[in-house]
């Protein structure tokens, strides 16, 4: 019975970027290890109202309904604050860092997505920027 197989597991991935002034998709495929591109399209856009329409004609074209997709986010559309993690249970944690940044927002609270990731142990600012090499 065809109707109960399952789908072949793609091995390809979508991205999609939105700005006030253009619709960026592009679809990428993995072949023998290494990532190739399959089709990228972009499209003006008079407002962001217009990226909706935009973008379901894009999935159409490009054949992508159903493919795993990353959406990036425009820089004005997200914070990003690096703050100690409070000594809490880790079930805890997004609270208490939401109570902790409250101040540091542009907007109320309650009005905030907030989510947590732990930066690695041995993450360092000096691999970055080294304040005696003068640059």
């Amino acid at each position: 019975m065809q109707f109960f197989k399952k789908k072949a597991k793609s091995n390809s991935r979508v991205g999609a970027l939105v700005s006030s002034e253009q619709l960026a998709v592009v679809h990428m495929g993995e072949r023998d290890g290494a990532p190739y591109l399959i089709d990228f399209k972009r499209v003006s856009l008079n407002s962001e109202k217009d990226a909706g329409k935009a973008l379901s004609n894009l999935v159409k074209t490009m054949e992508i309904e159903g493919k795993q997709c990353s959406f990036v986010l425009n820089r004005k559309d997200y914070n990003l604050h690096l703050v100690e993690a409070p000594k809490v249970e880790a079930s805890e944690l997004r609270g208490a860092v939401r109570w902790k940044i409250k101040d540091l927002l542009d907007m109320k609270v309650e009005d905030a997505a907030i989510d947590v990731f732990r930066v690695p142990d041995d993450y360092s600012w000096g691999r970055c920027w080294n304040p005696s090499s003068g640059l």
